[in-house]
């Protein structure tokens, strides 16, 4: 009732509805797993999944041995997404297949079955209803949300997402199918939500006669988000931008939209990680996290390196297997702040622990007054080469034992994306042409691999935007489309000019994950610029040739 009458005083409404298909997670790796048991009281698996230590338990109890007696190994995987957890149905069969057989069982998934039984990310139908006052205050917003997830919840982050409403009232349902469950994709529930609720601000905004970018910032209380929407509209060129959706002269339109996101990204105490130093000046750190392609074995090192004085050579990694320390599951850009911090912690308690042993060849110094820099060890006028310090250490070398620390990492990252995209409005066909992304993330452990997680998140988000979408046989419930060669994915032919900008103006030295946040708000600003080109809004994904001609010759004939 609140709400209700909170419309009646806005200046402008607008009602729609919009919606997001079933995408996959398209690994390059299907799911699987070797088993490698003969049927003595000890086995190994290899698993592609994001979690090591999800592994030993459930192959234990399928291989029929106790779970000490299983060793999990995680060295390479390639690509999960959030779809690989556990040993799932497939590495189910291939330890009773290894038990039955007592010889080694590897089993992959073929790509039709990593298609129809593998998940994939949940869909999306929101019903969203917002008013405005004509200065552009978000006065209020009515949500009904269905998290289409097959057989499973679905996923959706709640409306109006990050926008501050005076009034609002959402209602959410799993509406269910007979359909394969959705599971975890990366981000979940979020680039559903910010697409819908990113259409539905730019919907507003061209209704008052508002710059789209002025407009979001009146609605976002948060002020990091103002410089992220400056910075990234500088880079794109916003003042290029038509400000009559469809306005260019000839075929080719061109059209640029931006948008927002938000993600968590904290870190939990669960990585155990232990540094060891040997006589000889070697140095190794290990831990039984994997890595997934985004450069945990780099920083794990770099750590390690940096405190003592070292280049990343010099520190030799080992991880990915049960029997180190044990490590937390790869889910929620939480990786990074759970592990770089246990690893800061053993690298500090390895230095002071090598100072306090090389202090008599130092004049006694105090360990903490030690320097380590440059690969030698001072204090004062000493000076010791790394090697040389390190044969003062015990026959047995040296070992820290490194946890958790909650004060090196935090949660709550913002981005904005900012997408230029060309329509030939006699073909219905959409050219991405560039995109700009503005990420924070507290401090950068590999600025490279930030950039690059941003790079794929714009990827991944121009195949929900304008191919991906699976086709099922309305009366079969059977997925017609699995397959490559039918389930179309952007491919280099398709790739704009991508410029990944890391938020240097974030000041907090605290690290935290932004892997999920980086797909985040471009989905909807790939929409928004499609329809500032040809202006024709497609509300439901993706955004295809037909819908565009559908739409403007629909148009011509009202």
């Amino acid at each position: 009732e609140k709400v209700s009458a909170a419309f009646k005083t806005c200046d402008a409404i607008v009602e729609a509805e919009y919606r997001t298909p079933r995408v996959h997670h398209a690994c390059l790796e299907t799911h699987g797993m070797a088993v490698d048991y003969t049927g003595g009281d000890s086995a190994t698996v290899y698993a592609t999944t994001q979690g090591t230590f999800t592994i030993p338990k459930d192959a234990a109890d399928a291989l029929g041995l106790p779970e000490s007696a299983v060793t999990a190994t995680v060295q390479h995987m390639g690509g999960g997404f959030g779809s690989k957890f556990g040993i799932g149905i497939e590495g189910l069969l291939a330890c009773k297949l290894s038990r039955q057989t007592k010889a080694p069982v590897k089993l992959m998934l073929t790509r039709y079955d990593e298609f129809v039984m593998a998940g994939n990310r949940s869909g999306s139908w929101q019903k969203l209803k917002a008013g405005v006052k004509n200065d552009g205050t978000l006065i209020a917003l009515q949500a009904t949300q269905y998290r289409l997830g097959g057989l499973g919840g679905g996923s959706q982050a709640g409306q109006p997402y990050v926008y501050h409403a005076d009034d609002f009232y959402r209602e959410v349902f799993a509406l269910h199918t007979n359909e394969d469950s959705s599971i975890a994709m990366r981000a979940p529930g979020h680039p559903q939500a910010s697409f819908a609720m990113e259409s539905l601000m730019d919907e507003l905004a061209y209704k008052i006669g508002m710059d789209p970018v002025a407009f979001r910032k009146k609605n976002l209380r948060d002020p990091v988000y103002h410089r992220q929407l400056d910075r990234g509209a500088r880079e794109i060129g916003w003042e290029r931008r038509n400000p009559t959706p469809g306005g260019t002269v000839g075929p080719f339109k061109r059209g640029i939209g931006c948008a927002v996101g938000t993600w968590g990204g904290g870190g939990n105490n669960q990585c155990k990680v232990d540094v060891c130093v040997s006589p000889d000046g070697s140095v190794v750190v290990a831990v039984g996290t994997q890595d997934l392609g985004t450069g945990t074995r780099t920083y794990t090192r770099a750590i390690v390196a940096e405190e003592l004085g070292l280049q990343i050579k010099d520190v030799a990694d080992q991880i990915g297997n049960s029997k180190l320390g044990s490590a937390n599951s790869s889910g929620g850009s939480t990786t990074a702040a759970s592990l770089s911090p246990s690893v800061k912690d053993a690298a500090i308690k390895t230095r002071l622990a090598v100072a306090e042993k090389i202090s008599p060849l130092l004049g006694d110094a105090r360990p903490e007054e030690i320097v380590f820099a440059g690969g030698k060890v001072s204090a004062g006028a000493k000076s010791l080469g790394w090697k040389q310090a390190c044969a003062a250490l015990p026959a047995a070398g040296l070992t820290a034992h490194g946890e958790w620390r909650s004060d090196l990492q935090g949660r709550g990252v913002h981005g904005v994306c900012f997408a230029e995209v060309e329509v030939d409005v006699e073909t219905g066909k959409v050219r991405p042409i560039k995109m700009v992304q503005v990420q924070d993330g507290g401090l950068p452990l590999n600025r490279l691999t930030m950039e690059s997680q941003l790079n794929g998140g714009m990827i991944q988000s121009l195949g929900m935007a304008f191919w991906e979408g699976r086709v099922v046989d309305a009366k079969l419930g059977m997925q017609l489309n699995p397959g490559f060669g039918d389930y179309k994915l952007p491919g280099s032919l398709e790739m704009p000019e991508m410029i990944p900008i890391i938020d240097d103006e974030d000041k907090r030295e605290i690290v935290i994950g932004v892997a999920e946040a980086c797909i985040i708000p471009s989905l909807g600003a790939l929409a928004n610029a499609a329809f500032s080109a040809c202006g024709w809004r497609v509300r439901e994904l993706p955004i295809t040739p037909d819908k565009i001609l559908m739409g403007l010759n629909g148009r011509k004939t009202a």
